[in-house]
């Protein structure tokens, strides 16, 4: 093997062309804390994958196999999948399905480095319903931010997928528990940008928090300003956050955010520790606001325009709302029919006329007595012109 340890931070480092069972990597994509991902070519004329590396001493990656695994088995839509795992003397590593960029980098595409509000809800349905699949399988991420979210590859037209990775902080979730301030050994847990106030407070984590992270992720995807983005203290990050649940504070928040998602934040604070999310009811307040504001949802902002792009199906999703074929063609997509002339036509033979059937009519009346106005004055030219032509011979005969 063509690699090396680095005995400070227990990172596994690969050489290109260096191989891995298997496996030949090709190029380093990227690298955490505790490990190394990258891109790598199976012998078999398999698809191009990612592989993910971490030294024997460190034990992370048990963690994400297991609940890669099981993500696996439920056929899940929106988590990047397991291809095979392993280990060598000195390293474990798991071998995953390779996507493209995160969802971090994409939302600097759309106007002001923030996503299109079409573009925005759609995707953040497809990241809650990511979400919902791994709450499936009894497990919390409690790392929830656009940098853990990526798009599918743009060569195989996945860039209207989006997938949840790094399963590094995934813990298993209990059942009903009495203790909602269970002490998380004093850590702080996740992305402060992005964590839920339970962190401010080094409470134990619930699926309630995975999903404030990931509220504060959507409004991030409308306006690219959270309140608190300057901040770097996280007494300070947890107090804006607490202070934007009102008042002035929230309209600075939702500023750009459909107003309905408001909803979304009251049901994730009305949660009990233990309590179900509600994720039906989140996607169909999303996409009741693209519906109800005609807002544009596909092409997303960061895939070419005017191409055909696959648009994803959830078969074993149970989000409502997402789990239908949602093409360009389907009526939830269909830009609503505005136009009067359309409006007309079809309240046109009914007893009660829509107010654009009543404009045509009116404008129908108004041409018409147009019409008539000009006939009338041309035959009076006509007549002056004959007036003209009969007296001229009499002029001539008096000389």
């Amino acid at each position: 093997f063509l690699f090396s340890i680095m005995a400070a931070d227990a990172i596994v480092h690969l050489e290109i062309g260096a191989r891995v069972e298997k496996f030949t990597v090709l190029k380093k994509l990227g690298e955490g804390t505790f490990g190394a991902v990258y891109k790598v070519k199976s012998d078999d004329g398999g698809e191009e994958a990612a592989l993910k590396t971490e030294s024997i001493t460190m034990k992370l990656l048990a963690i994400e196999l297991r609940v890669m695994q099981l993500l696996k088995e439920a056929n899940s839509q929106n988590c990047c999948l397991l291809i095979d795992k392993g280990k060598t003397e000195t390293f474990n590593y798991i071998v995953m399905k390779l996507v493209g960029q995160s969802l971090q980098d994409m939302k600097k595409m759309g106007p002001d480095k923030h996503m299109s509000p079409g573009c925005a809800l759609s995707s953040s349905i497809q990241c809650l319903n990511a979400l919902k699949e791994l709450h499936d399988v009894g497990f919390l991420h409690r790392d929830i931010k656009p940098g853990n979210y990526a798009v599918g590859q743009e060569e195989k037209g996945e860039l209207r997928r989006c997938y949840l990775l790094d399963f590094g902080m995934c813990k298993p979730f209990r059942g009903k528990v009495d203790n909602t301030q269970s002490c998380m050994g004093g850590k702080f847990r996740g992305t402060p940008r992005y964590a839920p106030l339970a962190s401010h407070k080094l409470a134990e984590h619930a699926r309630k928090d995975d999903i404030e992270s990931w509220f504060y992720m959507l409004v991030d995807f409308c306006n690219a300003s959270l309140p608190w983005k300057v901040a770097t203290d996280l007494t300070e990050i947890g107090n804006i956050k607490t202070d934007c649940r009102k008042g002035k504070m929230f309209e600075a928040m939702m500023k750009e955010v459909p107003v309905e998602c408001g909803k979304i934040l009251e049901h994730i604070d009305g949660l009990s520790f233990s309590a179900d999310p509600d994720y039906a009811l989140m996607t169909k307040i999303m996409r009741d606001a693209i519906t109800s504001h005609n807002l544009k949802e596909f092409p997303y902002d960061w895939e070419p325009q005017n191409v055909e792009v696959a648009t994803p199906v959830a078969k074993s999703a149970k989000c409502e709302g997402f789990t239908q074929d949602r093409t360009t063609d389907n009526e939830h997509f269909r830009p609503r029919q505005t136009s009067k002339k359309v409006m007309a036509k079809k309240n046109s033979g009914t007893k009660s006329d829509s107010k654009y059937s009543k404009v045509s009519k009116v404008s129908s009346i108004m041409g018409m007595k147009k019409t008539t106005k000009k006939a009338e004055k041309s035959k009076m030219i006509e007549k002056k012109e004959e007036k003209k032509k009969a007296a001229t011979p009499e002029k001539k005969k008096k000389k």
